[in-house]
């Protein structure tokens, strides 16, 4: 003992300057849906970001919810990586089974080995379907994908009031109730913050990356009643006007080239002149829910709040670790009105 030196082996480290990575997944939106792209969607905060930063514009989409994820997860084809499908419709035949191999890390995997402090928050549909059980197994869980926290929900899409949670591989209750002020993606956002509160007041030079998947906008659409009213009489004059708005739009941006024409309307699809009157009604207050999903400060508090050195504090407490349970249906999700 006299001659040796102890030496502990060191913890991972990332580079020096590695920057946090806040990575948010759209559900059943399109390239033209947010008003940073020209959509109708006002996102301020998004439209900020992608004035300070970069626009992509070789847009590919599989059509399909979990096949984009699982290939914006690992950066490769969905069918390569068993995802061709979601996990719902899965069948045993290869590019079809929705088990990620092991071959494919996911990009939190490969940053968790690499020094960072990893979370997937939301909307999480890269599971096998008989592997999501409170018993187990959870290798393809997001715990197993590379994700050290995770707070959110198994499968397409789920109610925003009555949600069936978990935290990491526990059910638990939402933290409120719809009366006393509960909604999905407030709650999501106060978990972000809280996960990034965690990992500054612990390991200050440690960073890290979100995975934020809110899913509002996937049916059931689930959208705060107040916020309703706010785009009210945008689409009322019909899907054609609205097509060549956002064409009009994303020229002015620069983001499609300036002699770029729509594509004819499907012969399938009456012009909005044809409609009857109860579809000139529903349609546009559908589409109101759809494009306020994207501009309530619900899905921007994240975003803004972790641009600062220091979040705000949550407001979210704890949740019970009690089984979430059958619950009613939602209390207010989109009207006609």
């Amino acid at each position: 003992m006299e001659d040796s030196t102890g030496e502990f082996p060191e913890p991972l480290e990332a580079p020096q300057g590695a920057p946090n990575v806040l990575l948010v997944m759209g559900d059943d939106i399109g390239y033209g849906h947010m008003s940073g792209f020209g959509g109708p969607a006002d996102t301020p905060v998004f439209d900020r970001l992608a004035t300070q930063g970069l626009r992509f514009t070789n847009f590919h989409t599989t059509a399909v919810c979990a096949a984009s994820r699982a290939a914006l997860l690992t950066g490769r084809n969905a069918h390569s990586v068993g995802m061709g499908a979601i996990p719902e419709g899965s069948i045993g035949f290869p590019g079809y089974n929705a088990v990620i191999p092991r071959s494919a890390a996911t990009v939190l995997e490969i940053l968790r080995q690499n020094g960072y402090g990893t979370a997937l928050v939301g909307k999480s549909h890269g599971t096998p379907m008989h592997e999501i059980t409170a018993a187990g197994p959870f290798d393809r869980w997001p715990g197993g994908l590379g994700a050290e926290y995770f707070y959110g929900f198994h499968g397409p899409g789920v109610s925003q009031w009555y949600p069936p949670l978990w935290e990491n591989t526990t059910p638990v209750r939402a933290p409120r109730t719809p009366e006393e002020g509960y909604h999905l993606e407030a709650d999501m956002a106060d978990k972000t913050i809280a996960f990034i509160q965690r990992q500054k007041s612990i390991h200050p030079n440690k960073p890290w990356i979100v995975y934020y998947a809110p899913s509002a906008h996937k049916p059931p659409v689930g959208v705060p009643r107040e916020w309703i009213t706010k785009y009210r009489g945008r689409f009322d004059d019909g899907y054609d006007q609205l097509r060549d708005r956002i064409l009009a739009r994303q020229q002015q941006l620069g983001i499609v080239p300036a002699d770029t024409k729509l594509q004819p309307r499907p012969a399938a699809l009456p012009a909005w002149e044809e409609l009857s009157d109860t579809d000139n009604r529903s349609g546009p207050a559908g589409w109101r829910c759809s494009a306020l999903r994207w501009s309530t400060p619900t899905t921007r508090s994240a975003a803004s709040s972790t641009r600062s050195r220091r979040p705000a504090s949550s407001t979210t407490p704890w949740s019970s670790t009690s089984p979430a349970t059958t619950a009613p249906r939602p209390r207010v999700a989109c009207t006609a009105s």
